[in-house]
């Protein structure tokens, strides 16, 4: 931190570099005022914050891609939805997961369609 000749405090970055001076090593001191700086870097982590208070009270998965289509974020509710957890889902490439989550729903329907036609033919063979 810094102070103005107004007595206001501000944020500054500070660069000390040795350099030679009619025989003698002085410090070379830059000041810059990084406000703007402080002030994006908070508005980023309270966007942040309110991305992953939103992302983890939902019950819809929400997830981030990469310009490959690589999971770079996923949500917490994934495991109920895909049942893998968070770490196993990021890296992968979406379009996979889609797969994934299509081919256990079609599982799924197989199972309930097969148990639905056996009890159909139990019932026919009494």
């Amino acid at each position: 931190m810094h102070r103005k000749f107004s007595g206001e405090d501000f944020p500054v970055e500070v660069m000390l570099t040795s350099v030679p001076l009619l025989g003698k090593q002085v410090l070379f001191t830059v000041w810059r005022d990084i406000t703007e700086r402080k002030k994006t870097e908070e508005a980023l982590r309270e966007s942040e914050e309110k991305f992953r208070s939103i992302t983890e009270q939902t019950s819809d998965v929400v997830f981030i891609t990469d310009a490959q289509g690589i999971i770079t974020y996923m949500s917490p509710v994934s495991i109920n939805v895909f049942g893998f957890e968070v770490p196993e889902l990021i890296g992968l490439n979406f379009t996979d997961l889609l797969a994934r989550n299509i081919l256990k729903l079609l599982l799924k329907l197989f199972i309930v369609r097969s148990k639905k036609d056996l009890k159909h033919k139990i019932l026919n063979c009494q």
